[in-house]
């Protein structure tokens, strides 16, 4: 970004961290929300990873929309990261 003072990796790190506070909320949060929707039987999954994997998977998807970034600069940075 044009004028902009640039940012270290150690406050990025930092940043990214704080976020994840959230992030691991609101996946939760949305995880129960799937897990008790009706739309998955838990009786028909053994007790490993499988379910909570596929929840979490759905509940990921689900939460983007709350961490999208708002700025054309940003919007094309995305783009530029999805390549990766």
């Amino acid at each position: 970004m044009k004028g902009a003072i640039k940012m270290k990796q150690e406050e990025f790190e930092t940043k990214v961290k704080e976020m994840f506070k959230d992030v691991q909320k609101d996946t939760l949060k949305e995880a129960i929300r799937l897990f008790n929707c009706g739309g998955v039987s838990p009786e028909d999954f053994e007790s490993d990873y499988r379910l909570p994997k596929a929840v979490l998977f759905v509940a990921l998807k689900n939460i983007t929309c709350n961490y999208r970034p708002i700025g054309h600069e940003v919007i094309e940075v995305v783009g530029n990261l999805e390549h990766f």
